[in-house]
Parts: structure tokens; sequence; C-alpha cells
């Protein structure tokens, strides 16, 4: 069904590109920017069948998930956590199989590639800005589907930073939502967050001395200063973004080239968050 469907995609996508007078300029090609805090809304702009492909997608990976999905920030920390997650993966049964000998591994999470497609249809993309919209819509969305209720949670999974500020003061004002543990005094300070239905928000965790975290921190010196070309990474202290190994090639080619060598100890309260979120939603779903 998806193929199908991604096939007509092309097709009304070529079609559209081919026309030379006068497209509609919403549909212009420019890359979108993020204004005053509002990504960039074109589910207004979908033709029928863009809208019953939209719909699609929603629920393969959000209503009907056959996996629990996670969506992050950006491309780099889908690496990050898949990695620590391969290396790990007989610590957690929950997040991945794999035999003792290692001969057979499959990962147990859906995490959700931004690309060009999934933000005009779904209306996501890297960014805390399209993950604050999705938290906004996501109820009128999931309400289209009279299906059973949803049998995986879907995971926000953000950095303890300035970054995701605007995602968590919205998510704060939602009524009902629920922090666990149940003492935790704020969002920042929580495991992670039940919002509504089958939604959840995990933020890194605090660390001691550190008022801020992302998910770069969890690395430990050894591996941060891992050499690619002549630059590392760095230390949490020593860091200077303009000098070192950029966020991209860090998870490219020290974290995902070199995984079997990486030490993902420091990763574990971050893949426990996401152990306690399935097994909250287990517990509730029935």
């Amino acid at each position: 069904m998806e193929g199908k469907l991604n096939f007509i995609n092309q097709v009304d996508h070529y079609n559209r590109l081919r026309q030379h007078e006068k497209l509609n300029p919403k549909y212009h090609l420019k890359k979108d920017a993020i204004k005053n805090g509002q990504a960039k809304q074109r589910r207004y702009l979908h033709s029928s069948r863009e809208r019953t492909f939209s719909e699609f997608l929603f629920y393969r990976h959000f209503y009907g998930n056959t996996l629990p999905t996670v969506l992050t920030e950006g491309k780099t920390d889908n690496i990050y956590l898949k990695a620590a997650i391969h290396q790990l993966a007989q610590d957690y049964p929950e997040l991945a199989s794999i035999k003792k000998d290692k001969s057979e591994y499959k990962l147990l999470l859906n995490f959700l590639n931004y690309n060009e497609r999934t933000k005009y249809l779904l209306e996501l993309y890297s960014g805390s800005d399209y993950l604050k919209d999705f938290v906004i819509h996501y109820k009128q969305n999931y309400n289209i589907y009279k299906a059973l209720k949803p049998s995986n949670p879907v995971i926000i999974f953000v950095d303890n930073d300035t970054g995701p500020k605007d995602l968590i003061n919205y998510v704060n004002k939602i009524a009902d939502i629920k922090l666990y543990p149940s003492s935790s005094k704020d969002i920042r300070s929580a495991s992670f967050v039940h919002i509504f239905n089958n939604l959840y928000l995990i933020v890194t965790p605090m660390a001691k001395g550190s008022t801020t975290t992302d998910i770069e921190f969890f690395f430990k010196d050894t591996d941060r200063l891992r050499a690619y070309k002549g630059k590392a990474f760095n230390t949490v202290a020593n860091r200077n973004p303009e000098l070192n190994l950029s966020k991209e090639a860090f998870a490219t080619h020290i974290v995902h080239a070199q995984k079997n060598v990486i030490d993902f100890t420091n990763f574990k309260p971050l893949l426990d968050r996401i152990k306690k979120v399935i097994r909250h939603y287990n517990k509730i779903k029935k």
C-alpha cells in the first residue's frame, strides 16, 4: 500500500514541478525557514491524494505503528541512539533482539528519518519547533482513526537545554499530563512525561554540576577525543563548535563508523527512559 501511494505521490510531485506557469507561490521550492518559533504549515496545501497519503503515513508511524516510534530533534540523535542500542542490546531486550554470538540483530524501535516528504506530508522535520507543532496537532490527527487503541507508544526524545524550550513550555500547559516518577518537580527533572493518548516526551537526564545536557554530553571523553581528519569533537568543557569536529561528522565518522569500540555506558540512563515508557504504555493500553 505504501509503495503504491508513494508512487502516486512522486508522479503528482513531478507533474507539479514541470508546470511552467504559474505555480501557486505557496508551492515554492525554497527551503522553508522557521519564523517566530513557528514551523512551516503545509497540510492546507495538500491535494486529496496527498491528504490520503498523509493520513496513511500518520497511521503507519503513529497510530498503527507495529514498533514504538521515536522522534528526535535531528538526524545525529538517531545515529547515537541506534549505535548505543546496538552495543547494549543484551541489556535492553525491549529495544533490540540479539543472539549471544551477535549473529542476528534486530532493532525493536522505529526511528523516523526526516526528509522533504515528512516535512511536506507530516509537517515533521529537524528541530524542536516541528515537534512542538506535531504535539499541537496530534489529537486532531489521531482522532481521524476509529480502529483499536494503538499497540505502541510514540516517543519524542529531546535535549535538556534551551533548544526545545518552546516545546517543553507548551507540553507543560497541557491539562492532565503525567510526570514519572510522580515526585518529579517539573518536566526537565522527570524520567518521562505521558502527554496524552500514546504520545510521550523524554528529555535527556540532568547531570551533577550541570544545569543543561544534550545527547552528546553522554559520550565519554575518550570517545569525544577520537580524531577524524585532525579534528575531534572535544570534551564538554573545551568544546568549540567552530574549531572542533561538527556533530554530523562526529556522528558519521566516529560514532557510526567506530560503534564497536565506543563506550556507551553513559547512555544507559537515556535507554532506561525509553524502556520505562514502553513498559508504562504496555500497562495502560489494556
